[in-house]
């Protein structure tokens, strides 16, 4: 092996024969679960199968706490298509929290600190590693609340 000349001395990944390794995400159980939209996060354009598209990742926070991460709660992330198209999962998200997503307009900022309980679903993604995910038909509309002053146009 070699030295590395932008480390100190064995601190070289060459040297050691490190082996990377996928980290598995913490999984919430499945079944209801209470969630809150704590960010929304811009990918910009994103090309994947279907062409260029705007991507964003809703995170949401669960009440369940982390093990890996002492003091903070396992976080869901969904990676959407920034559109409001009636078939758009961003949209369906929307419209399932009582958002008018037929706005030609939508402010996101509305969506900070939203909560509700929704249906958490596990899968198994090619890589082999399993994710929480939410299950969009599964939000509890009786369980929304939307912060003070974040009202949506729809009434929920």
């Amino acid at each position: 092996m070699f030295q590395s000349k932008f480390t100190k001395v064995n601190n070289s990944m060459f040297a050691t024969d490190v082996v990377l390794e996928k980290e598995a995400p913490e999984l919430l159980p499945e079944g209801i679960t209470q969630l809150k939209v704590i960010d929304i996060l811009d990918l910009g354009d994103v090309t994947g199968m279907f062409g260029t598209k705007r991507k964003l990742v809703v995170v949401l926070e669960s009440q369940e706490p982390s093990k890996k991460k002492p003091g903070e709660n396992i976080c869901i992330r969904a990676t959407m298509t920034a559109s409001l198209n009636d078939k758009s999962n961003f949209a369906q998200f929307c419209k399932s929290l009582g958002f008018d997503s037929n706005a030609v307009k939508f402010p996101v900022g509305q969506l900070k600190n939203v909560a509700f309980q929704a249906n958490v679903i596990t899968n198994t993604a090619k890589n082999g590693l399993k994710y929480s995910n939410l299950d969009l038909d599964g939000i509890l509309r009786n369980t929304i609340v939307v912060p003070e002053g974040n009202v949506p146009v729809e009434t929920i």
